[in-house]
Order: C-alpha cells, then sequence, then structure tokens
C-alpha cells in the first residue's frame, strides 16, 4: 500500500475528528474488535489511530482476525497501539479484563460465501456470536458491546417504500440458500437481545446497507465494486439486471465514525441503520462511474432473468439523525470520486 495511500485515508479521518467531542468517553479506554481486518475493521483502525495521534485519545486496541498476514503485509501501519490476536470466533475464547467496548464485526456479506459454504456460514454468525457474548459476560462492568447485523435482515423492499426504517420487515425466502445470512443475522440479533435481557449485557445493534470507498475489495460481487473495477480497467461499465434497481452508498470515514459514536451514546437495546438514505438507480450509479475518467466509458446493460426484477436497498436514517445527531458528510457523487482517486494511486 502506497503511502499516498495512507495519507488519503488519513485526510478522511482527519475530517471527522471535527466532531470528536462526541467520542470523548473512548480516551484512556481499550476497545475488542473482532473480525477487524476486513473492510470495517480496517476503517475503525484507520480513525482510531487518528484519534491517537491527532488528538491524544490513547485508545488501546485488542483485535482479532483469522488473517492478520493479509494486514501485516499489506497494511502495517494499522497494526501500531494495537494488540493482535489469532483468534476464530467459533472456537471459545477470552476477551481481557481492560476491554470494556466491545465491537462484534466477524462474517461476511458475499453472496458467493453464502451459496458456496452455507453451513459455514450460519455457524460463524450464530455460534460465533454466542462465543463473542459468553466471553463477554465474563469481562466485568462492560461499557457497551456493539452488533454489526445487516439491513437484509429486514428482507425485500418492497413496491412503495422508498426508505426502510428500523421496524420494517418483510417476508424473505427461508427455504432458498441465499436466505442463510439473512435468517443467521436475525437469530443473531435476537441471541444479542437474549444476553442483554438475561444476562444484563449492555448491547446495541447496528444495521449496516452498502458501502464504496477505499480497501474494498473489487473483484466481490457487489455492484459499485463491478462498476469501478470495470472502469479502472478500462472496459465498459456492465448493468447486470434492471437499471432502474435502487442502492445507497455510504462513505467509510462517515460509517467509521457513526459506529464509535453510536457505541458511545447509544442506549442498551437499541438498533439503528448505518447507510445513507441517498438511493439512486444503477443506471445513475453508472454513469457517475464513468463521468470520472477522461475517455469514454460506455455502459450496458445484460439481459438475463434477473433483467425483470426492481429492488431497493435505502434504509431510512432519520433515527440516527435526530436521535443521535449523525449525518452524511460524503454524498454520493463525491464518495464515487474519492474511491476512484483513491484506488488511481496504486
Amino acid at each position: 500500500m502506497k503511502r499516498q495511500q495512507i495519507d488519503f485515508i488519513r485526510d478522511d479521518c482527519l475530517q471527522m475528528l471535527k466532531q470528536s467531542d462526541r467520542l470523548l468517553a473512548l480516551k484512556n479506554q481499550s476497545i475488542y474488535i473482532t473480525g477487524a481486518g476486513g473492510f470495517i475493521g480496517s476503517w475503525l483502525l484507520e480513525l482510531i489511530n487518528c484519534l491517537n495521534d491527532e488528538l491524544n485519545f490513547n485508545i488501546n486496541v485488542v483485535a482479532t482476525s483469522r488473517n492478520w498476514n493479509y494486514v501485516k503485509q499489506h497494511r502495517p501501519h494499522l497494526c501500531k497501539n494495537l494488540t493482535l490476536l489469532e483468534v476464530d470466533v467459533m472456537n471459545p475464547f477470552d476477551i481481557p479484563e481492560e476491554c470494556q467496548w466491545i465491537i462484534h464485526l466477524a462474517a461476511t456479506p458475499d453472496k458467493s460465501v453464502h451459496a458456496s459454504n452455507p453451513l459455514s456460514v450460519v455457524h460463524t454468525i450464530t455460534q460465533g456470536t454466542n462465543n463473542l457474548l459468553e466471553a463477554a459476560s465474563r469481562v466485568s462492568n462492560v461499557q457497551k458491546i456493539i452488533y454489526l447485523s445487516s439491513g437484509q435482515i429486514y428482507g425485500a423492499q418492497t413496491d412503495g417504500v422508498d426508505v426502510i426504517d428500523e421496524k420494517q420487515f418483510f417476508p424473505s425466502d427461508c427455504t432458498s440458500i441465499f436466505g442463510c445470512y439473512i435468517q443467521a443475522k436475525r437469530m443473531a440479533e435476537n441471541l444479542c437481545q437474549i444476553y442483554r435481557s438475561q444476562m444484563r449485557l449492555p448491547i446495541s445493534i447496528l444495521r449496516p446497507f452498502a458501502f464504496v470507498g477505499p480497501y474494498q475489495i473489487l473483484n466481490k460481487p457487489w455492484v459499485m465494486n463491478n462498476f469501478i473495477r470495470d472502469a479502472l480497467s478500462g472496459n465498459k461499465i456492465n448493468i447486470e439486471g434492471n437499471p432502474n434497481t435502487v442502492r445507497s452508498y455510504m462513505y467509510p470515514s462517515d460509517m467509521a465514525y457513526w459506529i464509535l459514536s453510536y457505541m458511545v451514546n447509544s442506549q442498551d437495546g437499541d438498533v439503528l441503520n448505518l447507510g445513507s438514505e441517498q438511493g439512486s438507480s444503477l443506471s445513475d450509479i453508472a454513469t457517475l462511474v464513468a463521468k470520472n475518467f477522461n475517455k469514454n466509458i460506455s455502459i450496458e446493460t445484460t439481459i438475463n432473468a434477473d433483467s425483470l426484477l426492481l429492488s431497493r436497498f435505502v434504509p431510512n436514517i432519520s433515527k440516527a439523525k435526530q436521535e443521535y445527531g449523525l449525518d452524511i458528510t460524503i454524498d454520493l457523487e463525491m464518495a464515487i470520486q474519492k474511491t476512484l482517486a483513491w484506488f488511481k494511486l496504486e
């Protein structure tokens, strides 16, 4: 990873420090993060390092992952002020007593993994969450546990519903193999509420939607990633499915700040959407990506069985704004511009 790319992300995090007063409770604290080697975890480490370096927050992070070798090799700057643990959440483990703030990230939203190994997906989400909660129950004076669930647990957004709030749920096909992730995430949320009620653990839940930004893996089977990959390669952008399908994307510096702010300020048992309410069609998103290149990037639509399917995946973030003072600071067009600029630095 080049120095320019590191500096690029640091500049993003510096912008979030304007709101650092909401994070003061984390000064001189220790945070335990599972699955910290992934996209969300990397951005949390970036923001925490920035808080430590620029504002002397002195936050200690104990982080777990199954792929620390990759992080050490490709993102070594993230490993400072960090205790690295090789932990597989599928097996019982302990959380250090000093870690009174806990963030559970371990699970993949990759549908190709859901299809190829659904049993592993279900077990990692449910058993992994149970092991995390058991470990947390043995830590005295836990301040807050944040569980990262998924916006997918709402089911397929129905016609006429522009944005999904935290209390809306739609039918989902539990007989489909692709439903393994959704149903497992729902069970994990239920486990969180059970441990909160029975074990008195201070747990709050975030439901992530979609993101665009540095550290994303462009060969993953996600629309935005594919658009950016194709455009950077000089190829045409191919829309597979209905071009009027609507998605929204949050930039990860906002994402990381929201997670830390919610951890500090949320009420026990609360649930909050994590994403952007700026919905755009796939056609408009492809156009926004293409316009960032001097040469003409053509946009084509592949007609297949999904071409007639029209869907939306956009959260309502009114609760985040009104109850927690959170907002989007980087809109979709700027998020795409920044993401492309970062990848062009490679």
